[in-house]
């Protein structure tokens, strides 16, 4: 997979039946195109829902350390 090391991270709520908070994980791959890495719904948006997701995100991805790579969000 080609891209370039750089991951948006937001949430937003769910209105619905049983709510919680859609995380998500985007990036842009080489032809600037943004797309999907990884989502998850949690129950609230917490430090500990956020660890979780950036722990499984950065096995999937194989990010060893946080060198090189940009990471940027609302917080």
């Amino acid at each position: 997979m080609n891209y370039r090391p750089f991951i948006g991270l937001d949430a937003c709520h769910l209105k619905g039946v049983y709510g919680g908070q859609l995380v998500t994980a985007v990036g842009i791959d080489p032809n600037n195109e943004t797309w999907v890495i990884a989502y998850a719904v949690v129950e609230m948006e917490t430090r500990e829902s956020w660890t979780w997701f950036i722990d499984l995100l950065a096995k999937d991805v194989d990010i060893v350390n946080s060198h090189g790579w940009a990471f940027i969000s609302d917080k």
